[in-house]
Order: structure tokens, then C-alpha cells, then sequence
């Protein structure tokens, strides 16, 4: 059964205050509310009010791709322990950078067919790159003000 990385806008701290925080300082403060009021064990309409979806329909990750693996395997702190939610980490955030690069590559250079037939494949690339970018930079901005959490589902 496949596992892929879902993605989550946090919204227990206000992005200024997570922004300003260390990576640590806002996973003890998720950890400590979210044991505090024992959402994991509430209704998914509680733990919606906490944690928005990102829609990234271009962006597909197994959690079994290497990589992601190894630090699933190893560092990952699971927010709270017993779930499949973490704040997304400066090793995973690597790998998916060159997931994105890869994925953009395929578009761009498709092993099959080396040159374009005709200007509507060039657009429909340029309208799947564009897709892929605009998800990648939904992302890369929750990542960097600390506000970016995954779920394995």
C-alpha cells in the first residue's frame, strides 16, 4: 500500500510568530498544544480548524522514496509521536527540491521524444512546468516561515 506525503498549512502560531522561531521551537510548541488538547483523539473537524491541506496536484511523494525513506527510518519526530504528522525538516525539504528538478526534467526533456512535434506539446510542457513551479513555490514559502507539515496517509 502506498504512503505519499500529504501536505498542511499549521495554524496553531500565526506565521509572524513561527517565521521568527527555530524549527525546534515551533514543533515543541505544536507538540505541547496538540497533547494539551488531545486533538489527534478528537473529531477531523477539530483537526481541520489546526491544519489547512495544501493543494498540490502536480507534486506526488512516496514516503517510501529514497530519502524520505531513510529519514522516516531515522530522524523524523512525529507530531504528536503516535501520528503521522512532522514539521517539514531541512533533510526532506532537500529531497524534494530534487524530486521537483527531476519531474521538471522529464517535462522538459522526455526520453521518448527528444524534439518537440509541434507547438502544442511545447504548451502543454510549459503548462505542466508551470503547474509543477507554482505548487513547488506553495510549498518552499510555508517552508520557510516554519508553518509546513507533513502527514503520511
Amino acid at each position: 500500500m502506498s504512503q505519499d506525503l500529504h501536505f498542511y498549512k499549521q495554524k496553531i502560531l500565526p506565521e509572524e510568530e513561527a517565521q521568527e522561531m527555530k524549527q525546534e521551537e515551533v514543533y515543541e510548541k505544536i507538540k505541547s498544544f496538540l497533547e494539551k488538547y488531545d486533538v489527534e483523539n478528537q473529531h477531523e473537524d477539530l483537526r481541520e480548524l489546526f491544519f489547512e491541506e495544501v493543494e498540490v496536484s502536480s507534486i506526488n511523494i512516496s514516503s517510501y522514496t529514497p530519502g524520505i525513506k531513510e529519514f522516516l527510518d531515522s530522524d523524523v519526530q512525529f507530531i504528536p509521536q503516535e501520528s503521522r504528522r512532522f514539521i517539514m525538516d531541512n533533510k526532506v525539504w532537500v529531497v524534494i527540491e530534487k524530486i521537483i528538478v527531476n519531474e521538471c526534467s522529464k517535462i522538459i526533456n522526455p526520453e521518448k521524444n527528444p524534439k518537440s512535434k509541434s507547438n502544442n506539446e511545447d504548451s502543454q510542457k510549459l503548462a505542466q512546468l508551470s503547474k509543477l513551479l507554482k505548487d513547488f513555490s506553495t510549498l518552499k514559502e510555508l517552508f520557510k516561515i516554519n508553518s509546513l507539515i507533513v502527514n503520511i496517509q
